[in-house]
């Protein structure tokens, strides 16, 4: 679903941008490789442990590419949204109109998040203390 998703958001920069293909590609791949990992024993279990390390940096990565390398979108979604005016005012609609054209700087951080979890459970059990 995550590689759907990612198609669909990606559909206006799918042609401008070969990094917006990354995570599509890479959540089918992951999906095989789960397969893998639940069919397989240890060598599976190896195999998806590995993938889901690998989507935690393609999540991160996906995230840097988002902020283009800039730390001011990240440090702007945590300070206030509402920005005063000389004259007193908010400028609440200038500021939501810049930040819809903008991809969202957290939202690859869910793949991360989901190869984390995944690597927790596919990693083999030789190396978990039970």
């Amino acid at each position: 679903m995550l590689a759907l998703e990612a198609r669909y958001l990606h559909r206006n920069v799918l042609n401008e941008e070969w990094q917006s293909v990354i995570l599509p590609v890479f959540a089918l791949l992951a999906v095989v490789a789960c397969a893998f990992g639940l069919i397989a024993s240890r060598l599976g279990r190896w195999v998806c442990s590995l993938f889901m390390l690998v989507g935690i940096g393609v999540g991160v990565y996906g995230a840097w590419l988002h902020s283009e390398g800039e730390v001011e979108p990240l440090t702007r979604l945590l300070t206030a949204s509402i920005t005063a005016r000389a004259d007193g005012g908010e400028d609440e609609a200038r500021e939501e109109a810049e930040s819809e054209d903008e991809p969202p700087v957290l939202a690859p951080l869910s793949l991360s998040g989901l190869s984390a979890v995944g690597l927790i459970v596919a990693f083999p059990a030789g190396f978990r203390k039970a």
